[in-house]
């Protein structure tokens, strides 16, 4: 695949034409909490770097520290597994001697609907239950973009928590799409491909990138919602807020 060339050639500091620190929201104007780079090649092919030097320690989440770039990839692995395509290319690579994650970045992208009314059923419930197996703690307005007016799930960094309590309140999943989806009746087409998370190869693979505790809370609200039929878990609550969440 392509990414794995740019892979060896980053890591080897050839071929790297620009690097611009970006990271500021087009609907809300204000930059994120981490640090992230455009980096474009000789050839004009561009990827989104996140270093782990640049993540912010958040003490509201769930999430182990300095392990944003490492559950990058793992969101990448879940909607692989899923099938649906709605996380761009993401791998593990080093620049510069600093460990990060690695993105293809989205050309020709268009302003996101922030009140998902141009979006299809299918748009919402792939993006709705993607958020609910991950633990998406941070999809807030800045953190999805549209592509051929389809959404798509960039920065899942804060995701996979290690830790959920019933009644907590950082508990939480911060996601429109999951809302607007919350203890609905699961289409039995989506249920089919939530049982290919179960997977043993699949699981083998994730626990490269995430802890242990990650992935067995992950496995709850995948079991809970093939078991029940329904989007939701009953150790979180589902929050529509746009805007982050408290840091």
């Amino acid at each position: 695949m392509i990414i794995k060339s740019v892979i060896s050639l980053i890591d080897l500091f050839k071929s790297v034409s620009d690097v611009e620190e970006i990271g500021t929201s087009s609907t809300t104007g204000t930059r994120g909490v981490n640090r992230a780079y455009k980096i474009t090649l000789d050839d004009d092919k561009s990827f989104i770097w996140k270093p782990q030097f640049g993540e912010h320690v958040s003490s509201w989440r769930f999430v182990p520290p300095k392990t944003l770039y490492k559950r990058e990839v793992a969101a990448y692995l879940v909607n692989n597994q899923l099938g649906f395509g709605i996380v761009p290319k993401t791998k593990i690579v080093k620049f510069k001697n600093k460990i990060g994650s690695l993105q293809e970045w989205v050309e020709n992208t268009t302003q996101s609907d922030t009140t998902l009314k141009s979006y299809s059923d299918e748009d919402i419930w792939k993006m709705g239950l993607f958020d609910l197996i991950i633990g998406q703690n941070d999809r807030h307005s800045g953190n999805w973009i549209d592509k051929d007016d389809k959404p798509t799930a960039i920065d899942n960094g804060f995701s996979f928590p290690d830790f959920a309590e019933k009644d907590n309140d950082r508990s939480l999943i911060l996601s429109r799409f999951s809302y607007s989806i919350w203890d609905k009746p699961i289409p039995r087409t989506y249920l089919e491909r939530l049982r290919r998370l179960k997977s043993s190869d699949f699981q083998n693979d994730l626990s490269k990138y995430i802890d242990n505790k990650s992935i067995s809370l992950m496995n709850e609200r995948v079991d809970y919602m093939i078991n029940t039929g329904k989007a939701s878990f009953s150790k979180y609550k589902v929050i529509e807020k746009l805007l982050k969440a408290p840091e």
